[in-house]
């Protein structure tokens, strides 16, 4: 590498956590600032696009959310977890069938996978398949070993699950007003 490189790494790094702490601190405009000072060094770097993404959404800006998400997809179609927050942000905008789109990209990895996993039982609930969501669901919690907060909002998603079944004998699928995937992104963390 050379010094210029360097620099230019050294620069993004350190906007990067100065983003982390600003968006731990929820202070969204020094968390921008400093995403656009880590393009600026790394202008091709998916990362800053992302985590714009997820302040977007945390903040409830659903369409600039799903244009970050798109954009950090562009820079790097590899970047897995923005493919899957991207499917599950239109899954709780009511629109299921851009979420399975989204998530087809899921499709390259193992099947064992806890993204996919994870993609697999929330189509399935989608289509108010509770038993397979659950199940698809589980798997994909004893599958992700790295992102304890995903496992935390999946397991919220199958104890609602088992509320909903439970208030519903035989399963009848849910009236909009209690489908509890469209109550909202905004009210959810992105992890």
């Amino acid at each position: 590498m050379t010094d210029s490189q360097n620099a230019a790494l050294a620069a993004y790094e350190e906007a990067l956590q100065r983003a982390s702490t600003a968006l731990a601190a929820h202070d969204t405009d020094a968390a921008f600032a400093a995403l656009d000072d880590a393009l600026v060094a790394q202008p091709g770097s998916a990362v800053p696009h992302f985590l714009r993404a997820a302040e977007f959404a945390r903040t409830g800006r659903i369409d600039d959310a799903e244009n970050a998400f798109t954009l950090a997809l562009v820079q790097d179609p590899s970047l897995h977890i923005a493919r899957f927050q991207l499917g599950l942000l239109h899954l709780t905008s009511g629109k299921p069938a851009h979420a399975i789109l989204a998530w087809q990209g899921l499709d390259a990895l193992p099947e064992t996978h806890a993204l996919r996993l994870f993609a697999k039982g929330l189509a399935q609930l989608a289509q108010d398949r509770f038993d397979e969501a659950r199940d698809a669901l589980e798997r994909g919690m004893r599958a992700n070993t790295d992102n304890a907060a995903l496992n935390a909002d999946m397991n919220k998603v199958i104890e609602k699950i088992a509320a909903l079944t439970s208030e519903q004998p035989g399963h009848e699928e849910p009236s909009e007003s209690n489908h509890f995937l469209v109550s909202g992104y905004g009210k959810q963390t992105l992890h």
